[in-house]
């Protein structure tokens, strides 16, 4: 996790990510979104 001002408004906002190395097994939907998922998520702060 880490904090920053990423989309240049002026205000902090959070970046969130996670690197997980397990055993999934084969046709679980769990498999489908490590293999196409984002490693990150961007938190915007909105409130002004």
């Amino acid at each position: 996790m880490d904090k920053g001002d990423i989309d240049h408004d002026g205000d902090m906002d959070l970046v969130l990510g996670s690197l997980a190395f397990e055993v999934v097994a084969e046709g679980n939907w769990v498999q489908n979104r490590v293999e196409g998922g984002v490693p990150f998520v961007v938190l915007r702060n909105t409130r002004k």
